[in-house]
């Protein structure tokens, strides 16, 4: 018996468990991860070039706060809490957003906001890219952490849509013209 490599031994015990496992693939509903939200545009207005988009959600907070906003986004990008400007990007960038440590994440840009108790309607208006079309955001806590007493959601809203954080709306003709309020 003539001895076998370290790798030949990896080699045969890795051959073995992928010939002998079954793998199934399954559709499964996007998850909160770390209380960030994804809003896809590319995914909900896909083809949908040369547009404009909006997403609706209701911040609930427990009570009158003041708190940081994270936020990440691909296209043009305004955002209004309450109806007041928050947030203005101007330009489509790429992706930025970085765990530095478990759970506590730096986005690109990050702003402090004023919730009031109870429902607080977030409007985000976004101008279509060629791909990699989304926003990222989160509310902060004071360590960096999501802020557990806010929630995204819809539900008890005029759309009522149990189990979903955002309502979709558009696509809407582009126009290269100057950003309105």
């Amino acid at each position: 018996n003539a001895q076998r490599s370290p790798m030949s031994i990896a080699r045969s015990v890795a051959d073995k468990i992928i010939n002998d496992s079954a793998f199934e693939f399954e559709i499964v509903p996007q998850v909160r991860y770390a209380g960030i939200q994804l809003i896809n545009f590319e995914q909900v207005f896909s083809g949908k070039k040369k547009s404009v988009v909006y997403a609706l959600s209701y911040l609930k907070s427990d009570a009158d706060t003041t708190a940081s906003f994270g936020f990440t986004s691909t296209g043009k990008t305004k955002v209004w809490v309450n109806d007041s400007l928050i947030f203005s990007q101007y330009e489509a960038r790429s992706a930025e957003i970085r765990e530095i440590a478990y759970d506590r994440f730096l986005f690109r840009d990050t702003i402090r906001i004023h919730l009031s108790k109870g429902r607080n309607k977030i409007l985000v208006k976004s101008v279509s890219k060629s791909k990699d079309w989304f926003t990222l955001m989160a509310v902060l806590n004071e360590q960096g952490l999501s802020e557990p007493a806010v929630g995204f959601s819809v539900q008890d809203s005029m759309f009522n849509l149990p189990g979903e954080s955002w309502v979709y709306m558009g696509p809407f003709p582009f126009s290269d013209a100057p950003p309105r309020n």
